[in-house]
């Protein structure tokens, strides 16, 4: 009985101490990521061991608790922290610090998303930059969708293709990157058909198979020219040889500058190389002095020599008039030559020709110019003469006329 009674008596007097409690206070979620997070919190014990756990969910009804730990005796406030896994990403929890029947005030933190899964790469932008006889750089934009992507082009001669560029890579990204390609060693003017092939973690895209076809290679190029010396308004026919690979069915293209040729030289016709590397253009008529060159329609272009034809007016002379000491010739001059001088000839008894008048032509339009002359009868014979017109300008080169004989002057009556 006075046991009890002295165990009584030790309570009553020692009240504080029997109902002091560990000071709780919840932290916040450090660490967090797509499935862990560390939880945080203080801890101050009453003098004694404070056990604590971390109750947390996604919810205020929590429904998990971290493994239990235990703050050490003392008075000081303690930093404790539990770490979790195997939460879920982008979702929302509660939590709390728990030592006894204390509790700490709720909390919450958001786990980080999860990536997005990657899809299969997206491929676009095919084309090329750069074409020549013997190579091309085939270009293609390629968006990895999420996931480090290992590309190539396919490549040949036909559409089950057989050859391979080296294999790229590109980085996780979300973005198409632009990718060049280049082919090498090709063959002139032949079509090369391609395909992108494109893998990650989600497999392998390939592109529809497309075609380009590769330059002619020609080497050189020579031109002629039918007539170096026409006459005004004749046809005269360009014409020439490509040398090189590829080259049948190519364009050439005729280029001309007339006089005074301060002109650049101009396109004028087009035609195509046939299997044996020539070609031919219409038939041009000759109206002024031309100079001509041919260039071929390649990348890089080549560049004939120059050709050229000078132009001599057309000239015809007659009889208009013929007396009895006299006979009146006409010399008619195509083109019109303003400024020209014709001269009149008389072939002497030892055949050579020497002036006998001088006078300036007639300029009728553009397209015609005349002069008369009289010329004398010779009682004793018939005499030969002929008309020599002289341009004035260096657009046409001097022309001759025919020899027109004048009967001799008939005798005279008794």
């Amino acid at each position: 009985m006075r046991l009890i009674l002295a165990t009584l008596l030790a309570l009553a007097a020692f009240p504080a101490t029997a109902l002091a409690a560990p000071v709780v206070t919840t932290g916040d979620a450090t660490a967090v990521g797509q499935t862990t997070a560390t939880l945080t919190g203080t801890i101050t014990p009453d003098g004694t061991e404070a056990p604590y756990v971390f109750e947390y969910g996604t919810s205020t009804d929590y429904g998990l608790t971290t493994e239990q730990q235990t703050v050490p005796a003392g008075t000081d406030p303690a930093a404790v922290e539990a770490a979790l896994t195997g939460l879920s990403p982008d979702t929302t929890y509660h939590f709390r610090l728990v030592s006894g029947e204390v509790r700490g005030d709720d909390k919450t933190f958001i786990t980080a998303p999860a990536p997005p899964q990657p899809s299969l790469p997206s491929i676009s932008g095919r084309g090329y930059t750069e074409r020549t006889a013997t190579s091309i750089v085939l270009k293609a934009r390629i968006d990895p969708n999420r996931a480090a992507t290992a590309y190539h082009v396919e490549w040949g001669y036909a559409n089950d293709l057989g050859r391979s560029t080296p294999e790229g890579r590109l980085p996780t990204g979300d973005t198409s990157v632009p990718l060049l390609f280049p082919l090498s060693g090709l063959t002139p003017y032949t079509r090369i058909y391609w395909q992108v092939v494109a893998t990650n973690a989600a497999g392998t895209k390939r592109s529809t198979i497309w075609s380009v076809r590769t330059r002619r290679g020609p080497t050189g190029i020579t031109a002629r020219v039918s007539d170096g010396l026409a006459s005004w308004s004749q046809g005269v026919t360009v014409s020439g040889h490509v040398d090189g690979v590829g080259i049948s069915g190519m364009t050439v293209s005729l280029q001309q500058s007339t006089f005074p040729f301060v002109s650049p030289f101009a396109a004028v016709a087009r035609a195509r190389v046939d299997s044996s590397g020539d070609f031919s253009f219409r038939s041009r008529q000759a109206l002024i002095g031309t100079r001509w060159r041919v260039v071929t329609g390649s990348t890089p272009s080549f560049t004939s020599n120059e050709v050229s034809t000078t132009v001599r007016p057309r000239l015809s002379t007659r009889i208009t008039r013929l007396k009895r000491r006299s006979a009146r010739l006409k010399a008619t001059v195509s083109p019109g030559l303003p400024g020209a001088t014709a001269v009149l000839q008389r072939r002497s008894a030892s055949g050579r020709w020497f002036a006998v008048k001088r006078k300036a032509v007639n300029t009728v339009d553009e397209l015609r110019s005349t002069v008369f002359f009289k010329a004398k009868r010779k009682r004793s014979r018939a005499r030969s003469f002929r008309v020599k017109v002289k341009p004035a300008s260096e657009a046409y080169v001097a022309v001759t006329g025919a020899s027109i004989r004048v009967a001799r002057r008939p005798r005279d009556r008794d």
